[in-house]
């Protein structure tokens, strides 16, 4: 069993599933597998690292460049000034980048101030550390201080993430495209209030 190899630059990692994975590194830092395709993200610096699911786990499409797995673009003689070379193969890194939505202390509506997204798409939602326990929805507008509706799946049920502090979440499928968003503490029928502190949930986009 070896220890999983970081690219240089960035905060990823790639092994096998057998090697032992980073015990300290950046939160929010991830790594492949490349023997069982999966990726994995920690949320606590390498003590703990979940799979991650979706678009965060998939292959997204080959290209007459290379193929893009997750976030990272595996191809054959990339230039050196676009990507990192390990042996002959070159792996460009595709922008990822991240904003934040604060849900302030004891607002009875539960909804954070709107996020742009900037036609970047969602990938995972990271909990903060202390949350009052409550799930997850989300308001979608088509423009800034635009009128938000509520988010809906196509049998007409409210789009739901059940959460909890310190956890890495998959962005639900349905909200793909939507650039202007606010998350709700609880559901829309029945908010719920954060105590004690403003809580402040990170998205993680790309592109």
């Amino acid at each position: 069993m070896a220890d999983y190899v970081r690219l240089t630059g960035t905060p990823h990692y790639i092994g096998a599933a057998s090697d032992t994975k980073p015990a300290s590194c950046p939160s929010g830092s991830r790594c492949y597998e490349h023997d069982t395709k999966k990726w994995y993200i920690t949320y606590n610096g390498g003590t703990n690292w979940v799979e991650m699911q979706d678009l965060d786990a998939i292959v997204l499409g080959a290209t007459a460049d290379g193929t893009y797995i997750g976030d990272i673009k595996f191809g054959e003689g990339l230039p050196a000034n676009n990507g990192i070379d390990i042996g002959d193969v070159g792996i460009e890194r595709v922008n990822l980048t991240s904003v934040t939505a604060t849900i302030t202390q004891d607002d009875a509506t539960g909804l954070s101030a709107e996020i742009d997204l900037g036609g970047s798409s969602m990938q995972t939602i990271l909990m903060p550390a202390a949350w009052t326990a409550a799930s997850l929805t989300f308001s979608v507008a088509e423009a800034t201080s635009g009128t938000f509706r509520n988010a809906y799946d196509d049998s007409g049920t409210e789009v739901v993430v059940t959460t909890a502090a310190s956890r890495a979440i998959p962005m639900p499928s349905e909200l793909a495209g939507a650039r202007f968003i606010k998350l709700r503490s609880g559901t829309s029928g029945t908010p719920v209030t954060q105590l004690s502190a403003d809580k402040i949930i990170t998205v993680l986009l790309k592109g």
